[in-house]
């Protein structure tokens, strides 16, 4: 994969390197990103790279690059800053937080549901790279997804039809309606084989027909693989649909949450009015403070009015209704917590009330406006 992004003018674009004498002992590489947030698109700068030899650890170099990163992404009007995550509490330093879902699904194949008729639907199986009708409809479903979004999506600016790159080693299986006039793509899984386990990449759907076509696809593997690890699932994936049961015997399945991107707001003022939704309107204005240590200029209270727009006032403490934290704000701006949610994990504060009660299950009205907003 990296021999195929170190071919594109865009991966050296915004590379920047540290040197000492002769010796690269640190370097920092972003890539421009779209992200769809609540069927939103916007723009981000993804960092792919932040290394430094372990010599030169410890000298705030990364640091002054990322505070460099902010300064170039406000100039260039971006709001958000994404990564993948590796070491969440370094970067969290840093006011990144897990704000995307993924889930990952590990089983048995004998554990897989046996029912539901996909009658009405084909599939079709291949390689990207060997069949144009497969590339045709896989790229139409990737478009499709993009532009009518249902979850969180992503995709590198430009780089957005080289998904070829990605799975050139993996088959690809398609679902087709059979009833449409030509069959029309719903889904599709993106896998590979090894050592009798069945590694599925990428799910998508576009109905639940549509999935119970693939789930009886995998399940027909019985004869060829042992287990199923599905590496990347919808975060709504009706898990309850696709097993029989979770345990038997010492077999069991295990279907946890992996964070798939880490982000940091840049610039809330401009996130907050961008995301504010336009049907909802707070019977009477919302004060959050904000502080962000390292970005002290975004450091203050913003007050959603009665007209959604936000005023900025920059002070340290004031007049405010909730105070979140940076790490917070990102994870409410993309879905991943509500604000009752943050309020509950000690992410999002009342005024002048310092300690959360569990044993009392009530949302209080400004959490509660936040949400609606």
């Amino acid at each position: 994969i990296y021999k195929y992004f170190f071919s594109l003018p865009e991966y050296w674009a915004n590379m920047y390197g540290w040197v000492d004498g002769a010796d690269l002992v640190a370097l920092w590489n972003q890539v421009p990103m779209n992200l769809n947030i609540r069927q939103q698109k916007v723009r981000t700068y993804f960092i792919e790279d932040a290394i430094t030899l372990p010599n030169y650890r410890n000298r705030r170099l990364i640091k002054q690059a990322f505070l460099a990163n902010c300064r170039k992404a406000k100039k260039e009007g971006i709001d958000f800053i994404a990564l993948t995550p590796f070491k969440h509490q370094y970067y969290q330093k840093f006011g990144f937080a897990s704000a995307f879902n993924r889930f990952r699904l590990k089983m048995p194949l004998r554990l897989i549901s046996k029912t539901g008729s996909s009658e009405g639907f084909r599939i079709k199986t291949g390689e990207l790279k060997q069949d144009e009708q497969l590339r045709t409809d896989f790229y139409g479903l990737v478009t499709q997804y993009w532009n009518q979004p249902t979850y969180n999506e992503h995709k590198y600016i430009k780089w957005g039809d080289k998904y070829l790159e990605y799975v050139k080693n993996r088959r690809i299986a398609i679902v087709y309606n059979a009833d449409d006039k030509p069959p029309t793509p719903q889904g599709f899984l993106i896998y590979g084989e090894k050592d009798r386990q069945l590694i599925i990449n990428g799910f998508r759907y576009n109905s639940f027909a549509a999935f119970t076509a693939l789930k009886n696809y995998i399940a027909a593997y019985q004869d060829q693989i042992d287990s199923i690890h599905c590496t990347s699932l919808p975060e709504d994936f009706p898990i309850e649909s696709f097993i029989h049961s979770y345990w038997t015997g010492k077999d069991q399945v295990v279907f946890s949450y992996e964070p798939s991107k880490m982000l940091r707001v840049v610039s809330p003022k401009a996130v907050l009015e961008k995301f504010v939704n336009p049907t909802s309107a707070p019977t009477e204005p919302v004060a959050l403070l904000i502080q962000d240590t390292l970005l002290p200029e975004n450091s203050g209270v913003y007050i959603i009015t009665e007209s959604k727009t936000v005023q900025f006032q920059r002070a340290k403490e004031g007049p405010y209704d909730l105070k979140i934290s940076i790490h917070g704000l990102a994870q409410l701006i993309t879905g991943r917590f509500s604000a009752h949610d943050l309020y509950r994990c000690g992410e999002l504060r009342l005024t002048g009330k310092s300690e959360i009660s569990y044993l009392v299950y009530e949302i209080p009205e400004k959490i509660a406006i936040l949400d609606a907003l």
